[in-house]
């Protein structure tokens, strides 16, 4: 289903669970082209990210949960997102909230549906990249929100339908 967000713009906001989830719409990402003659190496989205988490999850006297993350610059994520001017991809911050929310229940989650994803500012190599993550749930759903802040600023949210993979 296609809608406009505040800004106008037009926006994707259902990924149903027929459908690839986000974690299966970029499982790896990378290529094998040389770069200074040095291949780069395939990784997956999963490994960068707990590559890049610092901390959590920590949970605060409100019930969120929190988790910091720092992308270096060397991390194959930022290899072609964008020449010159690299940037987190906004389907990372999907998956970030996804993974969190795994490591909360300890268990393995898939997302049945993206409510809302906005990417509010660009996330640079080596910022530290705060996650607030609020879990709740209705008898198979679980629904996390998601609140990303950034050098202070925010810096996306994601409100996702989950369930447990059996």
């Amino acid at each position: 289903m296609t809608m406009q967000n505040p800004d106008g713009d037009a926006i994707e906001v259902v990924a149903r669970a027929s459908r690839p989830c986000v974690s299966d719409m970029a499982k790896t990402y990378g290529s094998q082209k040389l770069t200074g003659g040095t291949p780069v190496p395939l990784y997956s989205m999963r490994d960068s990210i707990f590559a890049a988490r610092k901390a959590g999850p920590t949970l605060q006297a409100d019930g969120l949960h929190t988790f910091e993350f720092n992308f270096s610059a060397d991390d194959p994520t930022f290899a072609g997102h964008f020449p010159n001017r690299p940037i987190l991809p906004g389907i990372f911050q999907l998956e970030i909230a996804r993974m969190a929310a795994e490591w909360i229940l300890n268990c393995q989650l898939s997302v049945q549906e993206i409510a809302k994803a906005k990417f509010q500012r660009p996330i640079l190599p080596g910022e530290i990249l705060k996650l607030n993550l609020k879990l709740s749930g209705v008898e198979n759903a679980i629904f996390a929100r998601g609140n990303f802040i950034c050098g202070g600023q925010p810096a996306g949210e994601a409100f996702l339908k989950l369930c447990r993979n059996k």
